[in-house]
């Protein structure tokens, strides 16, 4: 039989067990949140946009640890629409990435010069396909 002890300088955190991100141009995706990131945890980019008279964003929200989205599992598509039209690099996206100590993940999107804001909340799913 095995005997289990226990320590008394255990120290258990809840951590993001996949990362997280967003697919850039070409189906590259950047992590926002790494895996193994104590929750609750926030982090921020922010992106500008490529073309000239761009009055949106889309965002494809993954999870795992792929470079490319194909690697990937898609959690959420989200749009921001209506934002007045810029010359590319103008417009700046800030992107938002929040988990609370429950696993919810909450990403928002706001372009900052016009105030233009959309938030989703998402909740990953950590199950392992056999």
């Amino acid at each position: 039989s095995r005997l289990m002890t226990r320590s008394r300088n255990a120290l258990l955190l809840d951590v993001v067990p996949l990362s997280l991100g967003i697919e850039l141009m070409g189906g590259v995706v950047e992590q926002v949140i790494a895996r193994n990131s104590a929750i609750p945890v926030e982090a921020r980019r922010i992106y500008t946009n490529h073309k000239d008279n761009q009055i949106g964003f889309k965002l494809r929200v993954v999870q795992g640890e792929g470079q490319y989205v194909s690697q990937c599992k898609v959690l959420a598509d989200v749009e921001l629409s209506q934002i007045p039209p810029m010359k590319a690099g103008v417009a700046k996206l800030e992107v938002v990435f929040r988990m609370d100590a429950d696993g919810l993940l909450v990403v928002s999107a706001t372009e900052l010069t016009s105030n233009k804001r959309i938030s989703v909340d998402l909740k990953p799913s950590y199950r392992m396909d056999v």
